[in-house]
């Protein structure tokens, strides 16, 4: 049994133009983040996609809402989806953050290594802690055995944590761009597969 899972980050907003740290601040999309969202329904009308499921964060939600009207499918929200919560460091642009926690803590929270970093910001969470939370929603998904193609609107840091999971160690991050696509592929029983970033 196969299972595509169509990933991707929501739609810009002016705190991603801004270079602020968003976390699991509520931030509406701007304009360009509703017009990539309006582009990446053009990418993904072509997939067989049955449902859609989505951060409750309002930019996750509404870059959701827009392929949901375009596909006419459903949306399900999922708080395990949610953006990491970057605690003290959230309304700091990255110079802020590094002048209040310093460059080592922040190198080790853009690592994204969870399986060695337990490192987060004050009142945030780990990385460990994030990933646990998204298997959990990716096994739940993998369980049941109705949908086999399903569209997911996340977050940057969500998508880089897991693609670091499922694909050897590497030093930098991966850079995860507004609205661009990846697929991770599940072959029953354990097998998982990650493509992207797809054009």
């Amino acid at each position: 049994m196969k299972k595509y899972f169509y990933i991707f980050r929501h739609g810009e907003t002016d705190h991603n133009q801004k270079g602020i740290c968003q976390g699991s601040l509520d931030i509406p999309l701007n304009q360009n983040g509703i017009d990539q969202a309006s582009e990446l329904l053009t990418k993904l009308s072509g997939k067989e996609i049955e449902i859609i499921y989505s951060s409750d964060l309002l930019r996750a939600r509404k870059t959701a809402e827009i392929l949901s009207l375009g596909m006419e499918l459903p949306i399900v929200l999922d708080e395990r989806l949610r953006e990491f919560n970057l605690g003290e460091a959230e309304g700091l642009t990255k110079a802020q953050a590094i002048e209040k926690f310093g460059k080592e803590t922040w190198d080790n929270f853009r690592s994204f290594n969870p399986k060695g970093n337990p490192v987060g910001f004050p009142g945030g969470e780990t990385g460990a802690q994030v990933l646990k939370r998204t298997l959990s929603f990716l096994e739940d998904l993998t369980n049941q055995h109705t949908i086999k193609h399903m569209a997911i609107s996340t977050h940057g840091g969500i998508i880089r944590n897991i693609i670091h999971h499922f694909l050897p160690p590497k030093s930098e991050p991966i850079p995860i761009p507004n609205c661009v696509l990846y697929v991770l592929r599940f072959t029953a029983p354990d097998t998982w597969d990650v493509e992207g970033p797809i054009d």
